[in-house]
């Protein structure tokens, strides 16, 4: 009897150990499978997270891509824009200057014909504008007999008239310039309406320089007949191109006369 019991106690005892053992294992088993399936779970997490920050990359980079675009249209657009800007200040300026130089043309045109008032209002002078440039008109009839280029003396007591206003400028040049009808010239001494064009605007530029006009403010040029401002058909219309004009210029630099 007490054999038989022992067998049965440490049966008991035994049986009761590897039940033990097998409660731990599945412990352990159910343990580890929880885990790979949190591991698997935070692996899925992870890729997704990757996913999304590739996704966030290119879309970054796109950014990136978008800005550098922005930034090349903005200096082009800056640079349009000080293009713009300067052109606009250049032309500001050049109307200024413009503006200043028809006040000017405007003050003198005024004046001057106050001064030479007598001589417009005896018929033996006019003054007009033209391209922008003042321009004193003489009839060659008040200067000059037909084809000749002593000056008459009514012709030299007007421009001694003149000499005196032209005199006192000096900031200004005189160009003197013959011009001629075309009817051909018929002289020994000059051949063609070239030669009494030329000849006739020397010959009141040495006047003019006797009377006091600086000679560096001085110049002449013969047209001869091709600038006419009238009609060469009738006597009036070839009166008119027969004419000396004196047009007052800026003045030449002084390098250019070295």
């Amino acid at each position: 009897m007490k054999k038989t019991g022992l067998f049965i106690l440490l049966a008991a005892i035994i049986a009761g150990g590897c039940g033990v053992k097998q409660a731990k294992y599945d412990a352990q088993v159910e343990l580890a499978e929880q885990l790979k399936k949190r591991l698997d779970t935070a692996n899925e997490k992870n890729k997704e997270l990757e996913n999304k920050i590739s996704t966030l990359d290119g879309q970054i980079q796109a950014l990136n891509e978008q800005l550098d675009d922005i930034k090349g249209d903005s200096a082009r657009m800056r640079n349009r824009f000080r293009t713009k800007l300067e052109a606009t200040q250049k032309e500001l300026e050049e109307l200024a200057k413009a503006r200043k130089a028809a006040e000017e043309r405007a003050k003198m045109l005024k004046d001057l014909t106050a001064r030479f008032r007598k001589l417009i209002d005896a018929g033996k002078l006019s003054i007009e504008i033209i391209h922008g440039r003042m321009v004193l008109k003489l009839t060659s009839a008040v200067l000059f007999d037909s084809g000749r280029v002593k000056l008459k003396r009514a012709g030299r007591a007007a421009l001694a008239e003149i000499a005196k206003v032209l005199k006192d400028i000096n900031d200004k040049h005189f160009q003197v310039a013959g011009h001629t009808d075309d009817e051909p010239i018929r002289s020994r001494r000059y051949k063609s309406n070239w030669d009494l064009s030329a000849a006739r605007a020397v010959k009141v530029v040495r006047f003019l320089q006797k009377q006091g006009v600086s000679p560096k403010n001085l110049s002449a040029a013969g047209f001869s007949q091709y600038q006419p401002v009238a009609q060469n058909e009738t006597k009036e219309g070839k009166s008119q191109n027969r004419r000396i004009e004196i047009s007052i210029l800026p003045s030449i630099p002084q390098q250019l006369m070295d």
